[in-house]
Formats: structure tokens, sequence, C-alpha cells
């Protein structure tokens, strides 16, 4: 959803969205040693439908983006597998499925925490780049073309 505010002096753009991500995976390698003793492997993550929602100002003066909300509003199925270890592994996938289950809205809540954070030290650079120097109409077409496909896809 997208709307102009009307401000006489500062016309602005308000886009605001609530989008998914399908699925989002990655592999992660580690090594736990003390003395030289100790387990490695890596650990599978795997989330299924990430909702989220959020809502950015855009100034069309100078071109400012300002971050009004972004919430992660809700993580699928996560599934957390530990392998590599054929001592341990067996014993810790069955702690952290507990963990995960239990500590599922927490988990949520630093995730969703991380990604605003993320994008609001991205915003604050962005802005920072634009301080003081004019955009072309083209920079910013593009600038608010590759925010709309951010949010959108």
């Amino acid at each position: 959803m997208e709307k102009f505010c009307t401000h006489p002096e500062r016309p602005e753009r308000e886009v605001s969205s609530r989008d998914f991500v399908t699925a989002f995976q990655f592999t992660y390698d580690y090594s736990a040693h003390i003395m030289d003793l100790g387990p490695t492997g890596f650990v599978d993550v795997d989330v299924a439908t990430m909702t989220f929602t959020s809502e950015f100002i855009i100034d069309l003066t100078d071109f400012y983006i300002w971050m009004q909300d972004f919430r992660l509003t809700n993580m699928g199925n996560l599934n957390i597998r530990f392998r590599g270890n054929v001592l341990v592994d067996w014993l810790t996938n069955i702690f952290v499925n507990i963990i995960t289950t239990v500590f599922r809205n927490t988990i949520t809540t630093v995730v969703s925490n991380g990604v605003h954070d993320f994008i609001q030290a991205t915003l604050d650079d962005m802005n920072g780049r634009l301080r003081g120097r004019a955009l072309s109409e083209q920079e910013a077409a593009v600038l608010i073309e590759n925010l709309k496909k951010m949010l959108t896809h």
C-alpha cells in the first residue's frame, strides 16, 4: 500500500508492506575447542514462511528514508539440526528441538530486532550519503523503485 501524505512544506510518500519469505536456509560450521579438544560440525537451519510488516516514509524533497515500523510477525516451521559429530548430535538435536519449541516467541523477537537494526543501519548510511548532496530525478526514481522491489519481492 502506498499513499502520499499531503504536507505543504514536505511532500512525502509512505510505503507500507506486508510480505513474506517462503523459505530461508543456511548452514553454519562450528568448532568448540578447549585445549584442542571438542566437537566440530555444522548446523542446518531451515525456516518456512516468515511474515513481516514494514512501513517507510520517503521525503520527496531530499529523498531521505525513515523506517516507521518493521516487525517479523510470524516465523513458520523452524528446524535446527546439528550434524557432523555422531557422538553428540542426537542428544544436541533433542535439546535444541525442545528449546526452539519453548522459546519460539523469544527467537522470533530476537530475529525481528536483528533485522530491524540491520535495516535501520543501512538507511542511516544511505541518508548520511545523501546529506548535502542533490539527487537527480533519475537517481531518485531508481532509489524509489529499488525500495519498492525490496518491499514487494
